[in-house]
């Protein structure tokens, strides 16, 4: 982490005289892919993890991210479990995060190794964190931290400096639920602390809000009380989408396009896609009022329908203008949809690139254009939030 953040300066002044230069240039599309093309996912053992641009049209730019395999701190994920290497990014769009394990490729079982307090032969969790102006990566690894089970998702408001706040979301072994659920840390890494509470401990993405007001942490589960989405508080949480609002939902990633409208990417086939709107309570607190399902929408598929898993937006002009990952198990793809902000009806869905074989795309973001509110799932940002042309 020290290193991207010691740098910011330079390369903010570097990037105003060459913009041309940008890595990830603005409007493209990011998305994490787990694989090498050859081994299986199946079967848990760990393998590679990328960043690859895509252009909206769902060409490739060529511009790719790998994450490291080699000497050092490494980041590598569980071709199997699919509830990891979702994408989020700081407020002002300049970092992208993701999480995974420091292990070697083929590490079995990845997901399920342990993470003590203070590891000797342990697996620490690592959460990545991208520059999309140059591609550096810098690495920052924590023990004691979802020990005996999968790290899902990380999250950033800002990264100012080294002791700047990161975010994490995933689950535990069992006996070990103190080490597991929301948990903070900062990018000096090391321990982390529990903010999520001791009722429920298994949680899959994470995000930092902000509606004007104070930063707050949303996140996703699919477990017992904390189902559906979850603002947390620190020491526990509040539910304030669940199973009375959406029936049997499996939420994963999420996107505000403002305070009052929200889309929930639900993974069951007949999910896919929940649009839903807030009415009464106080502006800026989503835990207040009532929502309720505007619709939802399944991704065609040749024998049916998919859910989704990873979700990222924008709304230019008053265009909501999103970009998912589908829950298909093998084969799965990236997909957009766009709709008018105050649509009543469901869209439909148009495929840009498919992960191939022995791939798995996971997360997506979008790197944003100068003037849009770009929100990347990350909550209704204000204007002044929004990065500068």
């Amino acid at each position: 982490m020290n290193r991207v953040i010691a740098t910011s300066v330079a390369a903010l002044l570097a990037f105003a005289g060459t913009a041309s230069a940008q890595f990830f240039l603005p409007s493209n599309i990011v998305v994490s892919r787990v694989g090498d093309g050859t081994s299986p996912l199946a079967g848990g053992a760990s393998l590679p993890t990328a960043l690859l641009e895509f252009q909206r049209t769902g060409a490739p730019t060529g511009q790719v991210v790998n994450f490291n395999i080699g000497a050092g701190t490494r980041l590598v994920n569980s071709g199997s479990a699919t509830s990891e290497g979702y994408l989020s990014s700081t407020f002002d769009q300049r970092y992208i995060l993701n999480a995974g394990y420091d292990a070697a490729v083929a590490t079995a079982g990845v997901a399920t190794t342990a993470n003590p307090a203070a590891p000797t032969a342990g697996t620490r969790r690592v959460v990545a964190v991208t520059d999309t102006w140059t591609g550096a990566v810098s690495y920052t690894s924590f023990d004691g931290t979802f020990n005996g089970n999968n790290i899902r998702s990380a999250a950033a408001g800002v990264i100012t400096g080294p002791t700047s706040t990161l975010y994490m979301a995933g689950t535990a072994g069992s006996g070990q639920g103190a080490t597991a659920g929301v948990r903070s840390g900062t990018g000096l890494g090391g321990s982390t602390t529990q903010l999520s509470g001791a009722t429920v401990t298994n949680f899959r993405n994470v995000k930092v809000v902000n509606f004007g007001g104070s930063d707050v942490v949303v996140a996703s589960a699919q477990s017992g009380a904390a189902t559906g989405l979850n603002l947390i508080t620190g020491s526990g949480f509040v539910n304030f989408i669940s199973t009375t609002t959406i029936a049997s939902i499996n939420p994963y990633d999420f996107f505000f396009a403002n305070d009052r409208t929200l889309y929930v990417a639900d993974e069951r086939a007949a999910g896919g896609l929940f649009k839903l709107s807030r009415s009464g309570g106080v502006a800026g607190d989503v835990t207040t009022g009532t929502w309720s399902t505007v619709y939802n929408i399944a991704v065609p598929t040749a024998a049916g329908t998919t859910g989704i898993r990873g979700l990222a937006g924008e709304v230019v002009a008053g265009q909501v203008n999103l970009f998912a990952i589908t829950a298909e198990g093998t084969a799965n793809r990236l997909v957009s949809y766009s709709e008018a902000l105050g649509a009543t009806g469901a869209s439909s869905f148009t495929t840009l690139a498919t992960a191939g074989g022995n791939f798995a795309f996971r997360g997506v973001t979008i790197v944003p254009t100068p003037g849009a509110a770009v929100l990347l799932g990350l909550g209704g940002l204000l204007a002044a939030r929004r990065r500068r042309a």
